[in-house]
């Protein structure tokens, strides 16, 4: 994986919580979707590094990123490997009128990747 990674692409199909293969499906579907071996899922911090580059940042609305748990429900989908609707997924929101906010959806949403590099 990469270090001081920011923001390189979203991939182009969807997926529920459960249908990327975990942790690794995760990463091997970014590293598709940016052309690069040590392409992941975005955290938090990534994207915020990205905005505060000014670099290029997701224009979709909502996109699956990797983050620490943060209740019980949230689990990234238990460690991405669940479609289960009571269970939650660390997610990306973006807004233009808003702003961009990092929060939890159910696993059983279709959403694309966000990714770093």
């Amino acid at each position: 994986m990469s270090t001081n990674a920011t923001y390189c692409g979203v991939t182009t199909a969807t997926y529920s919580g459960g249908q990327f293969g975990g942790y690794s499906g995760g990463k091997a579907k970014c590293e598709t979707a940016c052309s690069a071996p040590t392409a992941h899922m975005c955290s938090p911090e990534e994207l915020g590094r990205t905005k505060q580059l000014g670099a290029s940042f997701p224009t979709v609305p909502i996109g699956w990123i990797a983050n620490i748990v943060v209740d019980f429900q949230q689990t990234n989908c238990n460690g991405w490997t669940s479609n289960d609707a009571t269970l939650a997924g660390s997610a990306l929101f973006t807004s233009a009128s808003i702003g961009d906010n990092a929060f939890i959806t159910s696993c059983d949403k279709l959403i694309p990747l966000i990714c770093c590099n």
